[in-house]
């Protein structure tokens, strides 16, 4: 698997943006850089002979730098032909079992650091690749992978309800300036322990979110991650099915510190986007009916979002929709 750092640094020239990354890599006591590269050159050279190539480098500006940390599959590119630009820096793993993972989560968190503190950052995220889990919804700007990200309240509280769902999912905050840089589960390896640690805070963040900016996918559970994600009892009852309007209902009713579970949303949406049950009756709506408004209006987000239509009980006999 991979881990995988990608930022956008204001510099003036891509010398002061290569400056900059190798600052903070020695900073962050990652290295040490043992070699470097660029698109003119046929391999490796030697660090020596950077701090003379940098100064050339001012003058014909190449797209692209590439230094190369000491131990396997770790390197950084800094590319582009005008600022900003991209720095993307990768740390690869055999296995997140192996020894030294969790160190390479802690490094790349460090050089984060770094890298917000030098200011000019547009952007930055560090996210795994190639180890699941992928039974998440993608959140705004919390993509399911990512364990890192640089934000700003403002740009929260354009995309989220509820910022302070947002701001409770992570467990290190460090800000310079207006922005804000965040860090999860850096204490995990294995797909199963991410999982443990995100899925609720997913869960949270899906229910904050602004209408229609959570996506949903189909779900893929590994066998080590089912006893995670399948957890709970279910929170939404069947109620019936209404042949004419080709409608399922259920009823639901939830404690203030109780949620539906995401499994439960992810079938939700399975009906809909199949236009059926698992026994075969076809249908065109899902209803879920609340016990009362303020029961609704906590869990509607993403039942609305999957499609599925929101009411609650006015009285004994009526009930009220909720549209957004």
């Amino acid at each position: 698997m991979i881990l995988t750092l990608d930022a956008s640094l204001q510099r003036d020239n891509i010398t002061d943006a290569v400056k900059t990354c190798l600052d903070a890599i020695n900073e962050a006591g990652v290295g040490p850089v043992v070699a470097w590269a660029s698109p003119q050159d046929a391999g490796r050279r030697k660090m020596e002979e950077l701090p003379a190539a940098l100064e050339q480098m001012r003058a014909r500006q190449p797209q692209s730098v590439r230094l190369v940390l000491s131990g396997e599959d770790r390197e950084v590119m800094i590319f582009e032909s005008a600022p900003p630009w991209g720095v993307t820096i990768e740390f690869g793993v055999e296995s997140p079992q192996v020894d030294g993972f969790g160190a390479r989560l802690v490094a790349l968190a460090e050089i984060s650091r770094q890298l917000l503190r030098r200011g000019g950052l547009e952007s930055l995220s560090m996210r795994r690749e190639g180890n699941g889990p992928d039974c998440l919804p993608e959140v705004p700007i919390a993509e399911s992978h990512r364990h890192i990200v640089v934000t700003t309240e403002r740009e929260v509280a354009a995309v989220y309800d509820d910022p302070r769902a947002f701001w409770a999912s992570w467990d290190s905050r460090e800000q310079v300036g207006d922005q804000v840089l965040l860090c999860r589960a850096l204490n995990t390896t294995s797909s199963a322990s991410y999982l443990r640690a995100v899925l609720e805070h997913q869960a949270a963040m899906a229910r904050a979110a602004k209408p229609r900016l959570t996506r949903y996918f189909s779900p893929r559970v590994m066998p080590e991650e089912r006893p995670i994600y399948s957890a709970g009892e279910p929170r939404l009852l069947p109620v019936g099915y209404e042949a004419t309007s080709r409608t399922v209902e259920y009823s639901c009713l939830v404690e203030p510190n109780e949620h539906i579970h995401l499994w439960e949303i992810d079938a939700i949406r399975k009906q809909i986007r199949d236009k059926k049950l698992a026994d075969g009756r076809q249908i065109d709506a899902v209803r879920v009916v609340f016990f009362d408004k303020q029961m609704a209006m906590r869990e509607k987000r993403p039942l609305l979002d999957v499609g599925a239509r929101v009411f609650f009980q006015k009285d004994a006999t009526q009930t009220e929709e909720v549209l957004e």
